[in-house]
């Protein structure tokens, strides 16, 4: 084969190479996007978590869970319970001018943690309304029948500024039926709402 016919070969190869190659190349970059996931539907997606707090009635807040309590919006304590008696008639019997608890009722106690939070000074016993909801709905407080206790009382706190911290105990008379299925409250200020507590 003679030079020129050599070099018309070759040259025909080669262009024959390049349209191969620009072929290939424009199957792979010519891609067609997936088509787009459809929405998923109500039915499928996933259910929301829980957005309620803890301490509502449906939903109290454990022994030693410190809340904040505010009044018209200023958070005025930080509050928590701890060593709850269902049945603390022997600790009410200690002081002898305590009567026995009425008919139906046993005294329960319950001690309550607190911290001043603002800056003006209260007295905690004066300034939070604990009281006691039974499993029926009643409201039970410690000025339904009044307990004397001998040391250790919510009473004996006294006023405090930010951010003291104290304990104290109240005693107050509950309904014995289903006591364990009720709830502790404490509130502060009279349009305060109230927060609730397993009763252990």
């Amino acid at each position: 084969m003679n030079a020129p016919t050599r070099s018309v070969v070759l040259t025909s190869a080669v262009l024959a190479l390049a349209a191969v190659l620009a072929a290939c190349g424009s199957t792979t970059t010519n891609k067609v996007a997936p088509p787009a996931a459809a929405p998923a539907s109500a039915a499928t997606e996933a259910p929301a978590a829980p957005t309620g707090k803890a301490g509502t009635r449906t939903n109290p807040a454990a022994i030693g869970q410190v809340v904040t309590i505010s009044e018209s919006g200023v958070p005025k304590w930080e509050v928590s319970l701890s060593a709850p008696s269902l049945d603390a008639t022997k600790a009410a019997a200690a002081n002898d001018l305590n009567e026995p608890a009425p008919a139906g009722l046993v005294y329960a106690e319950v001690t309550v943690n607190v911290k001043r939070l603002d800056s003006t000074p209260a007295d905690p016993y004066f300034d939070l309304d604990v009281e006691f909801v039974s499993a029926a709905g009643t409201t039970h407080s410690p000025l339904d029948n009044s307990v004397s206790i001998d040391k250790g009382a919510l009473m004996d706190l006294g006023e405090m500024y930010a951010p003291a911290t104290g304990s104290g105990a109240v005693i107050i008379a509950i309904p014995v039926a289903d006591a364990a299925a009720g709830t502790w409250t404490v509130s502060s200020g009279f349009d305060a709402d109230k927060t609730f507590f397993k009763a252990v």
